[in-house]
């Protein structure tokens, strides 16, 4: 049996400096987050084009908002799950 773990995927600092911090303005990368080849998921294009909207109609209609406290503060989900992130995200406008 092979176990894969994909919240490792694309934070190899070898190939993505500062892999861990989020970065607009980094150079394009081959991510594997969706997978590659025959085993790419085949929702990638919808989830992407969610992604596009939410941010795009979120920063249009909060043109102000930003975190409520330092990014040090903001709480995460332990590595180990499948939903790792933020547990929550203060935000102000």
């Amino acid at each position: 049996m092979l176990l894969l773990d994909f919240l490792a995927a694309n934070r190899d600092e070898s190939v993505f400096p500062h892999a861990n911090e989020i970065d607009f303005d980094r150079e394009a990368n081959p991510m594997i987050s969706f997978g590659r080849g025959i085993h790419a998921c085949l929702g990638q294009q919808i989830a992407r084009m969610e992604l596009r909207v939410l941010w795009s109609t979120l920063l249009k209609r909060l043109p102000g908002v930003r975190l409520a406290v330092s990014p040090s503060e903001v709480p995460w989900r332990p590595r180990d799950t499948a939903t790792f992130g933020p547990a929550h995200l203060p935000v102000t406008w």
